[in-house]
């Protein structure tokens, strides 16, 4: 019972519905009661079995001087109450892969780095594992910069350079916004206001940029979605043109990839679109102020657009498996990235030399090195890091030569075999040398 719950997400209060317990009694025979209470401590005791299994797992992990990775995130909760999580992750010999959460720790004062770093050492003195920290991954907030700092004063083996992971999906999410910023999108206006007749959006229909297209986009589809005249008859629409119903998308500004998403499904939708456009019997779209259509060259530059975020759709996904290692891949993913965007740079960029600085081209290429910029900024910061060269150099996947095939400079590669050599020869002292091709 404990499991189905858990594992569904279900209240606890499921337990107690006339439904739930008619559905026990036909399946066991015979009636089931139990209380939300009861299924509390059921729940407990499960968790707390698991805690002590994998503590005592650590200890022992610890015990035999291993090392342990960390994950550590704060925020604050609905009612104002700010907290540090504090994950461990470790493999045994046995090559079983553990992670428990070692630390859910309540935070008093300012959100500062020397307070956040306080909170930490307290948890690791109290694992007394202060001497088998590896790495610790964390997103790329300033402040846990200052924590590292401030664990390499209090931490003898604690560097951020080879210890801080930045975490490659929260790099994406604030690349990936830099576009639609950009392009001077405005990402998210209310469903009611935009599908309002009212709304004035005469000052930007008139020439066809990236920011006039998406907003023309937004406002069709929020007509569509608010109208159930219009909801209808895009979907005869989309009978007519053999395509498979897909409800239309209205995006969000804190969600950049619900963007991606809009256009992606309107892209797809678009035979359907334009004829609900084209026929305009409800008149919803040409008798609004201005009235509203997508062009061939607005269509076009949806496209352009969505080929930029989909750089970091397919990235972002890839960054936030959990069910394989995503470190080893971090590095050439940052450069694949990289030249991916310079290339659509190089292949949008205008030919003449005095390119017009409000045309659709120079905005699309000025999105695209604006995020190939804060890509550069959390790179620099990266390719230099210990525990990404180390990982990337053990995957038999790529091992050094992946970095030679990149083409990687020759005096950064022989620095990259020093850091894992320095490793090796630092935790596993005792084992037969080895040596490096470079």
């Amino acid at each position: 019972m404990a499991i189905i719950v858990i594992e569904t997400n279900s209240s606890f209060s499921l337990v107690e519905s006339n439904a739930f317990r008619t559905l026990m009694a036909y399946c066991n025979g015979r009636p089931i009661t139990i209380s939300r209470r009861t299924l509390k401590r059921d729940i407990q005791s499960i968790l707390y079995k698991d805690l002590f299994e994998n503590l005592r797992e650590l200890r022992e992990h610890i015990s035999t001087g291993a090392k342990i990775n960390l994950t550590i995130d704060a925020w604050t909760s609905g009612n104002k109450l700010p907290f540090m999580a504090i994950t461990a992750h470790w493999i045994v010999t046995r090559y079983e892969r553990f992670n428990t959460l070692i630390g859910f720790e309540r935070l008093r004062g300012s959100h500062t780095a020397g307070n956040m770093s306080d909170v930490m050492i307290k948890v690791l003195d109290m694992y007394q594992m202060r001497e088998s920290i590896n790495c610790i991954t964390a997103d790329n907030a300033v402040v846990n910069d200052g924590i590292f700092l401030d664990l390499e004063l209090e931490m003898q083996d604690c560097s951020q350079e080879d210890g801080q992971i930045r975490y490659l999906a929260h790099v994406l999410n604030l690349a990936a916004p830099t576009v639609l910023k950009t392009l001077r999108s405005e990402a998210e206006e209310r469903e009611v206001h935009l599908a309002s007749d009212d709304c004035d959006d005469s000052g930007h229909n008139n020439e066809v940029d990236p920011a006039t297209s998406l907003r023309k986009l937004r406002q069709i589809v929020a007509k569509v979605r608010s109208s159930n005249i219009l909801w209808e008859a895009l979907q005869e629409n989309v009978q007519r043109k053999r395509l498979d119903w897909l409800v239309p998308i209205l995006d969000i500004r804190v969600r950049w990839n619900s963007t991606y998403k809009m256009i992606e499904r309107a892209l797809y939708l678009r035979p359907a679109l334009e004829r609900l456009l084209a026929v305009d019997n409800t008149r919803k779209f040409s008798k609004a102020r201005t009235p509203l259509t997508l062009s061939l060259r607005d269509w076009d530059t949806l496209e352009r657009v969505s080929r930029i975020l989909s750089l970091f759709v397919d990235a972002t996904e890839f960054a936030s498996g959990s069910t394989y290692p995503t470190l080893s891949s971090q590095l050439p993913y940052y450069q694949f990235l990289q030249n991916a965007l310079h290339e659509l740079i190089e292949s949008e960029r205008p030919m003449q030399d005095d390119p017009d600085p409000i045309s659709t081209t120079y905005k699309i290429c000025s999105a695209a090195d604006d995020a190939y910029q804060k890509l550069n900024q959390y790179w620099v910061k990266t390719d230099s890091n210990t525990g990404q060269v180390i990982a990337t150099i053990l995957d038999p996947r790529m091992k050094v030569q992946l970095f030679k095939n990149l083409q990687w400079e020759a005096n950064w590669i022989e620095n990259g075999c020093e850091k894992f050599m320095r490793a090796f020869t630092k935790r596993y002292a005792s084992r037969a040398p080895i040596a490096i091709q470079t």
